[in-house]
């Protein structure tokens, strides 16, 4: 099997079984991914050890995910009139079979309990039916550590729930599983240029107000020797808030246009 990843705003990935079509023919399937950014929240809690240990290298998020796909990592959602549970499963690492850190995890919302209309041999009537085991609607999700990206399956079953909330509450349980004061949150990311464009857009820009948070292997000529000055002293999170009453340089060498293009790679 073949995997063909372009990073965007919308992923495309062509996934193809060489041995499944006829020779001289091959057949994909197309799946749409959103893609968002791979921040690593750090929990600030007086009651926390001085020595917790935190989630800082590739190795400490990949070890969260395999710890993520076991049962007891699951979470219930209960609603008006159905019962869920969400589950991550299917761990891979991709290394092997491709240039990229790539990490491959399947997210899963299983049917536990439906309320609704139910057909009786005598009638219909309103009841709760279940199923054992129960199905499921499930997602694609690659983890890319090279970028600090993550992409997630764009599915009608599940683009209109509360799948990221879900998501972020199952790597926050194997965090704390795994005794880490720090979990994962998943930032969307912004349309290519749309931050610097719309800043540009602006005739005058009075007030700009930017966090900047590292790890972020996205830098360039803008962002590096913020990245560096962060990193040599110990912080991991740097919010401005520059003023000018008058507008601020757009300039692509000052201060204001850096900060919006280390925004737009965040």
């Amino acid at each position: 099997m073949t995997v063909t990843i372009s990073m965007s705003s919308s992923l495309s990935i062509a996934l193809a079984d060489a041995s499944a079509p006829p020779k001289g023919t091959q057949m994909s399937r197309r799946y749409s991914f959103d893609l968002f950014r791979l921040n690593i929240e750090d929990r600030a809690d007086l009651f926390l050890r001085p020595n917790i240990q935190r989630l800082r290298t590739d190795d400490d998020i990949r070890m969260l995910l395999q710890v993520a796909t076991e049962y007891e990592q699951d979470q219930i959602q209960k609603t008006r009139s159905a019962i869920f549970k969400w589950s991550l499963r299917e761990y891979r690492d991709l290394r092997d079979s491709n240039n990229r850190e790539l990490l491959h995890v399947i997210l899963a919302r299983s049917v536990l309990e439906r309320d609704g209309v139910i057909v009786t041999d005598d009638g219909m009537s309103v009841g709760t039916s279940s199923l054992n085991p129960p199905l499921a609607s499930t997602a694609v999700c690659f983890f890319d550590l090279s970028r600090h990206l993550v992409a997630v399956e764009h599915t009608g079953d599940l683009s209109q729930t509360a799948w990221k909330d879900f998501l972020q509450q199952i790597l926050g349980s194997a965090a704390f599983r795994l005794e880490r004061g720090s979990t994962i949150e998943l930032e969307p990311v912004p349309e290519k240029n749309g931050i610097v464009g719309l800043f540009m857009s602006f005739e005058r820009v009075t007030r700009m107000k930017v966090t900047l948070r590292i790890p972020n292997p996205e830098l360039n000529r803008y962002t590096q020797a913020i990245y560096d000055d962060l990193e040599i002293s110990g912080v991991r999170e740097f919010t401005q808030d520059m003023k000018n009453p008058n507008g601020m340089s757009k300039s692509d060498n000052a201060r204001p246009f850096a900060s919006a293009r280390g925004s737009a790679l965040a």
